[in-house]
């Protein structure tokens, strides 16, 4: 062989040797990056000592993967309910092991043996004021497994037709806002106008009711009603508002029909409609009610809102509540629930005129990392005609 034939065949050996080397390392890497998440998935579970008027409480924490790799949880108060909400972000690098949910922190490090975790939960404890708490989460093993034991919350079935055994219908007392629970065994309504419970009944908002007596919007009600104990499961939200409806029925003599009429509505629409945003996460829990967890202001005064288990119709609906302008409607074309996050002006949450053209531009910049915008248009939307509403039989 020509010397300098054996020059380039060495050279091209060291190079094979360092392309392997560099190689190995990458793998190295990735297989101690997925190592790691394998450290750290499961389930991880402790108590959260008592603060203030709050009694100690038992969290489970849930750690997963998502489809790209990347960590998702829950977190579950396992005394109040079988199920908890997603975590806003979960982070780990060997040993450390962090998670966040509206104001709640939690900070720690995994023991060397992997069976457990110390560390420092922060949860506010006023506007302004928070309180650190020393946690040690140890992983869960079947023996070791907390449970819920409190009142079932299977879903109703879905062909069940419930309606409310006994509802309690009073004059309110209440100098607060509007206030409703739905998706529940038993339905809550406080300082809510007919107006308020018809809108509740058929998922409109005020511009859609119309007519009927002058009280109808001026006259405030509580109302706690539960639903009929011969059919199992929790309801639905779509269940309880068709309860809603017979309540009204029977109680306020409510007769309706619906008619269409057009409006000028802000559509929520894709920004890109083949390119849905990774930061739109299919619930896991699908047959869920939707959950909104907040935390405090920042310093900045923005607040961050954590959504789970929402629909786009939902999103809308709540929205709504804020931006008096127009309705807005779901036209994302999106089905099921999502889980989500958006950070938002805290001032917005303040309901106001807005402009004629655009909702607040709060709003709009919220929803775009989502990427959703608005569109204004004309649309024919349901209109619930009052035809006769009484006031409400005695309890």
């Amino acid at each position: 062989m020509r010397p300098s034939t054996m020059k380039r065949a060495k050279s091209f050996s060291r190079c094979i040797l360092q392309v392997t080397a560099v190689s190995l390392a990458v793998s190295l890497f990735a297989a101690g990056s997925a190592l790691h998440a394998q450290e750290i998935v499961g389930s991880w579970q402790g108590t959260m000592p008592s603060v203030q008027s709050r009694p100690a409480q038992r969290i489970v924490v849930k750690v997963a993967t998502k489809g790209d790799g990347s960590l998702k949880g829950t977190i579950t108060f396992i005394d109040n309910g079988p199920d908890g909400p997603p975590l806003m972000s979960v982070k780990y690098v060997a040993p450390d092991f962090s998670f966040e949910i509206g104001g709640i922190t939690y900070h720690g490090k995994m023991a060397t043996d992997g069976s457990s975790i110390a560390g420092t939960l922060i949860v506010p404890t006023g506007p302004e004021s928070t309180e650190p708490l020393l946690v040690t989460l140890a992983r869960v093993t079947p023996e070791t497994a907390w449970t819920y034991s409190g009142p079932a919350t299977k879903p109703m079935a879905a062909n069940a037709d419930p309606s409310f055994e006994v509802a309690t219908i009073k004059p309110s007392q209440n100098p607060g806002g509007v206030m409703f629970i739905l998706g529940r065994r038993q339905f809550k309504a406080a300082n809510c106008s007919a107006t308020e419970l018809i809108k509740i009944a058929y998922f409109v908002r005020g511009k859609q009711v119309v007519d009927g007596p002058k009280w109808i919007s001026d006259q405030k009600w509580d109302v706690v009603a539960e639903t009929d104990s011969d059919i199992p499961g929790e309801p639905s939200e779509a269940q309880t508002r068709v309860m809603v409806r017979k309540l009204l029925e029977q109680r306020f003599g409510l007769k309706v029909h619906v008619v269409q009429r057009e409006f000028s509505v802000y559509a929520m629409v894709m920004d890109k409609p083949d390119k849905p945003s990774p930061k739109l996460t299919k619930s896991d829990a699908q047959d869920k009610p939707m959950m909104i967890v907040g935390g405090p202001p920042g310093n900045d005064g923005q607040q961050a809102l954590q959504f789970a288990n929402a629909t786009m119709k939902e999103f809308a609906a709540l929205m709504m509540n804020f931006i008096q302008t127009h309705l807005i409607v779901n036209e994302t074309g999106l089905e099921g629930k999502y889980d989500f996050n958006i950070v938002i002006q805290r001032g917005a949450f303040q309901p106001s005129p807005g402009v004629e053209d655009l909702p607040d531009p709060a709003f709009v910049q919220a929803i775009q990392p989502l990427g959703l915008k608005f569109v204004m248009k004309k649309e024919l939307l349901d209109v619930v005609v009052v035809d006769q509403l009484t006031l409400p039989s005695a309890n």
